[in-house]
Parts: structure tokens; C-alpha cells; sequence
């Protein structure tokens, strides 16, 4: 990603907001104004996302540095807050812009391993599923490759993301079988899992 962010506060460029840095340089006072101030900026950005099509963007979480008061904090928390602070704003993904660069680079990705069917228009729902498919990845159960190939071969043929989410395992073991069966486009995702599983059973 090209750099956008070039970040520079009161005290310099990013290299001066290492935490012992700004615990060794600065007094409290300084450390304070400095945290009110770029805290007000990184809540800035974090409402322009929530309020933008990255709303969901792995960058908003544990951000609760930022709800710190900085007159209830000692030297060492003012220290590492605004260290954190600084490099929240130092990244680009804390922009939209960022975030619109790192999406379409991601897609792109996605599109040269064979992936097409992770677009711009279905990337939400895919970050969704992945997300929420995490717990079959961390359990072993299903690797994110698998993930994406049964994502792409869902939107193939037209099968309910909702559906193939309620139904990893089953998808994954059939989705071959289910690519062979001779079912209208329209209804076959209308079809559960349940359903798909009965018709396969009486093919044999």
C-alpha cells in the first residue's frame, strides 16, 4: 500500500512516540496535552469509519485506550497511550482512503488466485462469512482455504451464503455433488441444507 498517513505531531515523526522515548523527554503536562489532542483526532477518523462502508474494519477494535481520562493517568499510562494513539494514526488504514487501497488490493489478490467472485459488491458479505467461520479455522475443523473455495463455489451456484454458514460441513463434504445436480439457478438457493441432502440421497 503507498504511503499516505505521514504522521507528525507536536513532538516530531513517529520514531519520537516510542513509549520510553516520551516517558524519558517529556513531562506530564506535555504528555497530557499532547494525548487530548491526538486523541481528538484518532476519534475523528474512528466516526468518519464507523460511519463509512468500514464500519466493521479490523482497525476499530480495542480501542479503549482512547476513553482513558488523561488527568486520572500516570506518567508510564500517559506514555504508552499516546504511543498507542500516535500509531493508530500513523497507519493508513486508519483513513477511508486507507481502507479503500487496502480493499481493493486484497480483492485483486483474491481475483489472481481465482477467487472472482469476491468483488467489491460481495466483499462485505465475505468478510462477514470469514469472520464468522473463524472458530472452524481456529478448531481445525475447515482451513481458510476451504473457506474460500466454498464461498466462490456458493456464489457459482447460487447458493445462500446464510445457508452454506449454517452448514459448513455439510457443504463442504457435497458441494461437489450439489454442483451436479439439476436444479433451477433461482431455487437452488432457496433450497437448506436439509433439502439439498434429501434430494442427493434419492439421486443415490
Amino acid at each position: 500500500m503507498g504511503r499516505k498517513t505521514k504522521f507528525q505531531g507536536t513532538f516530531g515523526d513517529i520514531n519520537k512516540y516510542n513509549q520510553v522515548v516520551l516517558r524519558k523527554s517529556h513531562t506530564v503536562k506535555e504528555l497530557k496535552s499532547e494525548y487530548r489532542a491526538l486523541r481528538k483526532e484518532a476519534k475523528q477518523r474512528i466516526k468518519q469509519l464507523q460511519k463509512s462502508d468500514f464500519s466493521s474494519a479490523q482497525i476499530l477494535e480495542n480501542k479503549e485506550y482512547l476513553k482513558k481520562d488523561p488527568s486520572k493517568l500516570n506518567k508510564r499510562e500517559l506514555s504508552a497511550y499516546l504511543s498507542y494513539t500516535a500509531s493508530f494514526l500513523n497507519t493508513d488504514l486508519s483513513t477511508i482512503e486507507g481502507q479503500k487501497e487496502y480493499r481493493a488490493n486484497v480483492i485483486q489478490t483474491f481475483q489472481d488466485m481465482g477467487y472472482t467472485e469476491i468483488t467489491d459488491e460481495t466483499f462485505k458479505e465475505f468478510d462477514k462469512f470469514m469472520k464468522k467461520s473463524s472458530v472452524y479455522i481456529k478448531n481445525n475443523i475447515i482451513g481458510s482455504p476451504e473457506l474460500l473455495e466454498m464461498f466462490q463455489k456458493a456464489k457459482e451456484n447460487n447458493i445462500s451464503i446464510a445457508n452454506l454458514q449454517k452448514n459448513l460441513t455439510f457443504y463442504r463434504d457435497r458441494m461437489e455433488d450439489i454442483e451436479t445436480l439439476d436444479l433451477n439457478t433461482e431455487r437452488k438457493r432457496a433450497y437448506t441444507a436439509t433439502e439439498l441432502k434429501r434430494i442427493l440421497e434419492k439421486r443415490g
